[in-house]
């Protein structure tokens, strides 16, 4: 949360509306609960409270890990995110230097671990702000029960279920998506537009060509390596 707060202020932003995507949720959550005066508005996407009911049980971690370790940088990891693009080789080669540019194995093992102890559900009923649950039906990575429970303990936020698989927020419908947003915090929505999924293969060419370098990484003989391997 601190970092959180140490972000807006230095972007001097007094009272922004928070978008917690997946496990974004968790760190937005306790800030909206502890800090409302800090925020407008809450919108999550599939999002949760709690990493075990939600996304693995504790069983299926090592394995989960496992895989991590063994298939990072191929894009494989994208049957757990987007099932349907796997078999896309222009999504699947996006995807694989998305895992390549933003960690690591041994970074993306340990971020896995961290989330894996999520657990913020005391936070909810405390939240005072106004908020709204998105979460899509059949989505492949974080079940449907983690947004209504999100909506169901959270006092007064607003759930809307959308239709679809994917769990990442850009991808399938996503103009669903924006326009719930929209409409929460606008009141209204815009004309009808023509339905267009931001994961259509000459959208992920054109849009995402040029996925933006991480951070410097510590100066290892691991990280240089895998530096130099995320630039193919």
């Amino acid at each position: 949360m601190d970092g959180l707060r140490a972000v807006m202020d230095a972007a001097g932003m007094e009272r922004p509306v928070l978008l917690g995507v997946s496990e974004g949720g968790p760190t937005c959550l306790p800030f909206a609960a502890t800090r409302a005066a800090r925020v407008r508005a809450l919108v999550l996407h599939g999002a949760f409270a709690h990493f075990h009911s939600a996304v693995l049980p504790p069983e299926r971690i090592e394995e989960f890990i496992a895989g991590i370790g063994a298939e990072w940088g191929s894009g494989a990891s994208l049957r757990f995110f987007s099932p349907g693009r796997l078999n896309d080789p222009a999504c699947r080669a996006w995807w694989a230097r998305l895992e390549r540019l933003g960690a690591s194995p041994r970074a993306a093992i340990a971020l896995a671990r961290v989330n894996a102890r999520t657990d913020v559900r005391e936070a909810l009923p405390a939240i005072r702000v106004p908020t709204l649950v998105i979460h899509r039906s059949g989505d492949v990575r974080v079940k449907v029960e983690a947004g209504r429970a999100l909506a169901a303990a959270i006092p007064g936020a607003r759930y809307v279920e959308l239709p679809g698989t994917d769990h990442p927020i850009w991808t399938g419908d996503v103009d669903a998506v924006v326009d719930g947003i929209e409409e929460f915090l606008t009141g209204a929505r815009h004309a009808p537009r023509g339905r267009r999924s931001a994961c259509s293969p000459r959208s992920w060419r054109r849009s995402w060509r040029r996925p933006s370098a991480p951070p410097p990484a510590a100066a290892t003989p691991e990280a240089g390596a895998w530096r130099a391997g995320a630039r193919r």
